[in-house]
C-alpha cells in the first residue's frame, strides 16, 4: 500500500503547487478543482451557487476594466481639448 501511496501522495502535491503557481500568476488553478470535483462531487444547488458566483465575479471585472478604459478615453478627449494630440493620435 505505500509503496502505491507515495507516488500518488507526490503526484497530488506537484499538481497542487502548479496550481499555486498559477494562481499567483493571476491564472485559474487547473488540476485541484478537477479532482475536487471527482472526490466531493457537489450537488445540483452547489454547482448553480458556483456558476452564480462565477458569473457575478466576470461582471466584475469587466466593470473594473470598462472603468479603466472610460479613464483612458477621458484623458485623450481631454489631451485633444489641450491641443497636446490630434484625433489620429488618440485613436492610435
Amino acid at each position: 500500500m505505500c509503496e502505491v501511496a507515495t507516488p500518488v501522495g507526490v503526484v497530488f502535491g506537484g499538481m497542487g503547487g502548479v496550481d499555486e503557481l498559477r494562481k499567483a500568476k493571476g491564472l485559474e488553478p487547473i488540476f485541484l478543482p478537477n479532482l475536487a470535483d471527482i472526490i466531493l462531487p457537489d450537488s445540483d444547488a452547489d454547482k448553480h451557487m458556483k456558476q452564480v458566483y462565477y458569473i457575478q465575479a466576470a461582471l466584475t471585472r469587466n466593470n473594473s476594466e470598462l472603468a479603466v478604459y472610460q479613464d483612458e478615453k477621458g484623458i485623450a478627449e481631454a489631451l485633444e481639448r489641450a491641443n497636446v494630440i490630434d484625433r489620429d493620435d488618440a485613436i492610435a
